[in-house]
């Protein structure tokens, strides 16, 4: 019995101190993770407070003034005018040919020869290509033999009907011989102009082989070379009158309406540097849906240095306003700033930024924002 009790004495002993050892490292692991949270909660709001600058000396509220800058040596002081100008609307367009023509054959031929290319000059009636005409001579042959056949089939029924009608006169044949005899004469005859229409058809087909200028001009592109074959409808040079130009832009309707016909507008072609003056000739009576403008057409004096397709620009006078310009020497930059020195009197300047508009021939520039008329702006010494 003794040997019992010392045995469950120690199991008992055992487990008691495994429990008091178990519980003891589970309060401790739960301490240290919420130490551990608590540390990581200060050093978050440690970190939010230094992002809000909580450790830094903040600007008090109100208006703080700018350094003063300093002016450059001003060679002159030049005051800021005010022009009352016409307002101009360009619009885009494009250089066109009033007569142009796509030159094609009428019949289908191997092309023999073509004796002009692009850029060519031309004259009216000038010989521009000719066609294979071999098997067109064949056809105008042929048609003329059977003019002669046909002629001579006339001349034998025409002597069977003066024959026939000297005998019905004398009342020697029966009337239907007769007959009969006529109808083979006016068929004859009928051949024969069938047959003389048959020529001309073929030799108007032998000249459709030479194919000719149908006006003095200037040959844009050529699009078939000899050997190729000619088809109807198929061009092979494209053709247009250099003396004949025009500006054909897309005008705002509410622009358009009011232009007539016969007005007199400028046209700025930008390749050329150069304004010409032109003539509305033409507004066509329907406005774009997408863009809901009109196309105008514009002629163009006669020169020799613009072609088709150049760009050009109409420039449509639009009403007049007040415009302010300043000297283009006073005018600053600064990256893509610019800015003058305003004269405040007394030797002192004031820079202001401005905002530029176009530039006129005489050396000033349009200020749309920044200064006033009667200010006077200093230009600084190179």
């Amino acid at each position: 019995m003794g040997r019992a009790k010392t045995k469950t004495w120690t199991k008992w002993t055992e487990w008691t101190m495994w429990t008091n050892e178990k519980g003891f490292y589970m309060r401790g692991s739960v301490i240290t993770k919420l130490l551990l949270w608590i540390v990581g909660i200060v050093l978050m709001g440690l970190v939010l407070a230094w992002l809000a600058g909580a450790f830094k000396t903040k600007v008090e509220p109100g208006v703080a003034k700018a350094p003063e800058s300093v002016a450059p040596r001003m060679a002159a002081v030049q005051p800021v005018t005010e022009s009352n100008e016409q307002v101009i609307e360009r619009v885009p367009g494009t250089l066109s040919a009033i007569r142009e023509t796509m030159i094609s054959p009428r019949i289908m031929a191997t092309i023999g020869e073509i004796n002009v290319g692009a850029g060519d000059r031309v004259e009216r009636g000038q010989v521009l290509a000719r066609l294979d005409s071999r098997d067109l001579a064949a056809r105008e042959q042929q048609a003329k033999e059977a003019v002669n056949s046909a002629r001579a089939k006339l001349s034998e029924a025409e002597k069977e009907y003066n024959r026939m009608k000297s005998l019905v006169d004398k009342s020697i044949i029966p009337r239907s011989q007769f007959d009969t005899a006529e109808a083979a004469y006016k068929t004859a005859r009928a051949e024969v102009q069938r047959t003389e229409q048959a020529v001309g058809e073929a030799q108007a087909g032998s000249s459709y082989a030479v194919i000719e200028a149908p006006f003095g001009g200037r040959i844009v592109d050529k699009y078939a070379e000899p050997g190729d074959t000619a088809t109807p409808g198929t061009p092979i040079l494209k053709l247009y009158d250099p003396t004949r130009m025009r500006l054909e832009a897309y005008v705002r309707e509410s622009l358009a309406g009011r232009l007539r016909p016969g007005t007199d507008l400028a046209v700025m072609i930008d390749a050329l540097t150069t304004t010409v003056q032109g003539r509305v000739e033409e507004i066509v009576p329907q406005a774009e849906p997408g863009s809901r403008s009109m196309l105008v057409k514009v002629s163009l004096p006669e020169r020799g240095d613009i072609y088709p397709g150049m760009f050009g620009r109409l420039l449509i006078p639009t009403g007049r306003e007040k415009r302010i310009y300043a000297p283009e020497k006073a005018i600053l930059r600064v990256g893509q700033l610019t800015y003058v020195w305003v004269d405040r009197g007394k030797n002192q300047f004031e820079r202001r930024f401005v905002t530029l508009g176009e530039s006129r021939r005489d050396g000033q520039r349009e200020i749309l924002s920044g200064l006033a008329p009667g200010e006077r702006v200093g230009v600084p010494a190179v």
